[in-house]
């Protein structure tokens, strides 16, 4: 009897184990399945057998996607703004360039996605949901005020991703992503850190120009042409 129940006991234990460590995803089992009738035949792909390294939703990944096209558009909207209400060629260079800086970095991070097996939905896609109307981005130092704390808001996201390739989905689980970790640390910080640095500069400095009394007009036009040549 004890001898039975040692035997009970050891399949029961090769059966749980047998099954916790059948891989998730995994293409063969998939084929197998697929082949045998178990699993109806997809279309394009055989279910697993894609180019995903993971099996979940990287969220913060996409987030950013969309938080760096929000960035692009709010950007074009200001240079707009100075064209139309107070010429600025230079103000309008810098965003401009901040513009499609975004714009380019947005398409790149989505083939990475797509490279990586994911698919995206732009429309669906969450992102900086500040009221940008509510400011006034005319206004030269304003301007540079709001653009510096999108590039730190900005930046902190992209930390975020990087700091382990912590990518949470759900709200209770994180899983390490090292390569998504790899991607935004060649791709995001160094950049993101270097433009914090020039607008942090540019607001200290058109700060000091727009407090110096009868010169604050002279100041704010030789600043503009500073920007252009920039």
């Amino acid at each position: 009897m004890q001898m039975f129940a040692t035997i009970l006991v050891f399949c029961l234990c090769a059966y749980v184990y047998a099954n916790s460590h059948e891989p998730e995803g995994n293409c063969f089992i998939s084929l197998e399945k697929t082949c045998s009738g178990k699993l109806p035949i997809y279309p394009n792909m055989v279910k697993n057998c894609n180019a995903s390294l993971t099996n979940y939703t990287t969220t913060q990944v996409y987030d950013y996607v969309g938080d760096l096209l929000y960035s692009s558009y709010v950007y074009l909207y200001m240079t707009t703004s100075f064209r139309a209400q107070n010429y600025r060629p230079g103000f309008q260079k810098l965003y401009q360039e901040l513009s499609d800086k975004h714009f380019d970095e947005a398409i790149d991070l989505i083939k990475h996605i797509t490279e990586r097996g994911g698919s995206i939905n732009i429309m669906k896609l969450n992102a900086i949901t500040k009221n940008y109307n509510e400011y006034h981005k005319d206004d030269e130092l304003l301007s540079l005020g709001f653009a510096l704390d999108i590039e730190k808001e900005l930046f902190k996201e992209a930390a975020d991703i990087h700091n382990g390739g912590e990518v949470k989905f759900h709200t209770f689980y994180k899983s390490v992503d090292p390569e998504i970790a790899h991607y935004f640390g060649e791709k995001f910080l160094g950049s993101q850190a270097e433009t914090v640095r020039k607008l942090s500069g540019y607001v200290n400095d058109l700060f000091q120009i727009m407090h110096n009394g009868d010169k604050k007009e002279l100041g704010v036009y030789m600043f503009d042409e500073y920007l252009q040549k920039q």
